[in-house]
């Protein structure tokens, strides 16, 4: 203890564990491509949450796992890919309906 001022110098808590440890958020992947997020949705990837970043804007994000990244690789590698053209529409709907805020 720094009698000085009252402090401690780091050597009295050195190996200290504060309990409880604090819990580490889970990594997401963000994108604000709706189509992409789309496509990640009809793929079953989990969507944990949506923010509104603009007037017209959206941040779409994902909890980012290896089957996300593969499906990632999928949409970008430009490979033809066999979707249902209408669960696909539905999922742009739906996320286009859940970005909407309306007042409460």
């Amino acid at each position: 203890m720094n009698r000085v001022r009252g402090r401690t110098t780091g050597r009295e808590q050195s190996g200290r564990v504060p309990f409880p440890s604090p819990v580490m958020p889970t990594p997401e992947y963000k994108t604000t491509d709706i189509y992409l997020s789309s496509f990640l949705c009809h793929r079953s990837a989990r969507l944990t949450r949506l923010k509104r970043v603009g007037p017209k804007k959206v941040e779409f994000r994902f909890e980012a796992d290896s089957a996300l990244h593969d499906l990632l690789r999928l949409y970008w590698s430009g490979t033809l890919t066999p979707v249902v053209p209408w669960e696909l529409f539905q999922c742009l709907h739906r996320l286009r309906c859940l970005s909407i805020t309306r007042p409460k």
